[in-house]
């Protein structure tokens, strides 16, 4: 997924989604996850905390996350026929903890920016976050009214996965 810094055309006029959508349904995949480089149109990878400016979120500050994680990240998507649900895996800086950050962590909970996580809308969210186990992990999750549409997160071996699929993000933890 190219990431125009300026618009040169029409097409680089088209949102995250609009762009995103099409690169999948360009994608003859035969697995159910899908990863996708983010690149700027120069080469660079796309930074943890460029990827939330680019989706339009303020779930996280980009201070915060420039601070705590990794830039790489690795961004995937997961394909069910309900449709396409990304998620991310970022691992924390070799000198930070998840136990002193899961509370800074937890505040995304409160973000009334959560639906940004998605590429097609979740609808209306399901009551609040409940805990859940992930493969023997907790993880705290989200149900939307839209089937499939649940926004889940956790961490597994010093990664925070956010997911806005269960099964997504299930999937990615086994190919940690």
């Amino acid at each position: 997924l190219v990431v125009d810094e300026s618009a040169e055309s029409v097409s680089d006029l088209k949102t995250y989604g609009q762009k995103l959508t099409d690169l999948l349904l360009s994608i003859e995949a035969t697995s159910s996850l899908i990863e996708i480089g983010v690149r700027k149109n120069n080469g660079q990878h796309l930074a943890l905390s460029e990827f939330f400016s680019l989706i339009n979120s303020k779930v996280f500050d980009q201070e915060f996350l420039a601070k705590n994680f990794d830039h790489d990240f690795t961004f995937f998507v997961y394909k069910n026929k309900d449709g396409f649900w990304p998620g991310l895996a970022t691992k924390l800086q070799a000198n930070k903890s998840w136990v002193i950050l899961k509370p800074e962590i937890a505040k995304m909970e409160k973000s009334p920016d959560l639906a940004s996580l998605f590429i097609t809308d979740p609808g209306a969210p399901s009551g609040g976050f409940k805990d859940t186990l992930v493969v023997t992990q907790p993880a705290r999750s989200l149900k939307f009214s839209t089937p499939s549409a649940n926004l889940i997160y956790g961490w597994f071996h010093d990664y925070l996965l956010i997911s806005t699929s269960e099964a997504g993000l299930k999937e990615a933890v086994g190919r940690l």
